[in-house]
């Protein structure tokens, strides 16, 4: 399990989230064949919920220059997803079955 404040690269925590204890509670790729788009949610070794959001072509590995926590957002209440996904989802329309599901897992997770 990684400690308060010690630093862990992004793709370590999606690729092994559960060997440093982390819980990942949504998955969610919008990107196409050769590319990927993704968002995630985790639930950190102590309890709190946070948010990442990554893009790119098939090369790099998702998350990967991504630190724990610096570049993640801590979701404390269901506002705080929005800007996450805001910037995912900027060409979907509001009401779209992806940012739902993102909306509603995170609903379920804070209660």
């Amino acid at each position: 399990m990684t400690g308060s404040g010690e630093s862990v690269a992004g793709d370590r925590i999606y690729y092994a989230a559960e060997k440093l204890g982390f819980a990942i509670l949504v998955d969610e790729d919008l990107g196409g064949s050769y590319e990927f788009d993704q968002l995630i949610v985790v639930r950190a070794p102590d309890g709190t919920l946070w948010a990442a959001h990554d893009a790119g072509c098939s090369c790099p590995t998702p998350f990967e220059d991504m630190s724990w926590p610096a570049d993640w957002t801590e979701i404390k209440q269901p506002a705080d997803i929005e800007p996450v996904i805001a910037e995912w989802s900027e060409y979907l329309p509001e009401v779209d079955p992806a940012r739902s599901r993102v909306r509603f897992a995170v609903g379920e997770a804070l209660r």
